[in-house]
């Protein structure tokens, strides 16, 4: 099954994975080195081969933003994460 990445580059922004549960990742979003957000995605799986993160339009329903690691801790905990 491919996984979904440890790290990837998007809008100018790097996407590091601090942690994650069976269906609840969190990343930090950074650039040039400073932290701006961090990110909770329930990760997908569309098929039995692949897993994937939310769209950019469907954040706000598999996906969402914090500018603090604790607010984003507690939206994953909320999730079940």
């Amino acid at each position: 099954m491919k996984k979904i990445p440890t790290q990837f580059e998007d809008y100018g922004y790097v996407f590091k994975l601090l942690g994650r549960t069976k269906n609840i990742a969190i990343y930090e979003q950074s650039k040039k080195g400073e932290v701006y957000a961090y990110e909770v995605h329930i990760v997908r799986h569309p098929t039995k081969m692949r897993e994937e993160l939310p769209s950019a339009s469907k954040f706000g329903t598999y996906g969402w933003s914090f500018y603090t690691l604790p607010a984003a801790l507690k939206k994953a905990k909320e999730l079940g994460g």
